[in-house]
């Protein structure tokens, strides 16, 4: 899938240069090399224009910003990117897990309210089941990792998880 991200990415900018989404692919490709300097000049290019698009001011913030330490940074291009696509469930979700990540108990309320937009979108609720275990609230976790199951029982990630909870009650 990189090999074909990357030529995709390539050909899109020999028939438009300036295509930021193009620059923002081949930025996201040089951060799965780790080249730190071809993914910030890269993405220079993608967030210089007039019109950012959400998905590249995602793309910035959460493989570029964040890995860098730059959550304040990453932080704002979230904020700005919800302010364009305010239901736009991913760019929802990234700020929750986020402060959830850092410790932050405010993520809960985020993540919530990403599951007041989509009771089914399970990522929110397995980082929510995880916080929830963290303050051993284990009776919460497990609720959250049985409905998680039940979304998406073929994900071997989500049924580990869940037995480790069962494991732990």
């Amino acid at each position: 899938a990189a090999a074909r991200m990357n030529a995709e990415g390539r050909k899109a900018l020999e028939i438009d240069p300036s295509l930021v989404e193009a620059h923002a692919v081949l930025a996201l490709m040089a951060v799965l090399d780790y080249d730190w300097d071809e993914a910030g000049r890269r993405f220079r290019i993608a967030v210089a224009s007039e019109r950012i698009s959400p998905p590249v001011r995602y793309l910035y913030s959460e493989f570029y910003l964040r890995p860098l330490g730059r959550a304040k940074e990453a932080f704002e291009q979230l904020e700005l990117a919800l302010k364009e696509d305010p239901l736009n469930l991913l760019l929802r979700m990234s700020p929750g897990m986020s402060l959830l990540g850092s410790e932050d108990p405010a993520g809960e309320e985020e993540l919530r309210q990403v599951l007041e937009l989509n009771k089914k979108a399970w990522i929110p609720m397995i980082w929510l089941a995880s916080h929830c275990l963290r303050q051993d609230r284990t009776d919460e976790a497990l609720a959250y990792a049985e409905k998680v199951y039940s979304l998406v029982p073929t994900n071997w990630g989500v049924t580990g998880f869940l037995a480790g909870i069962l494991g732990r009650t």
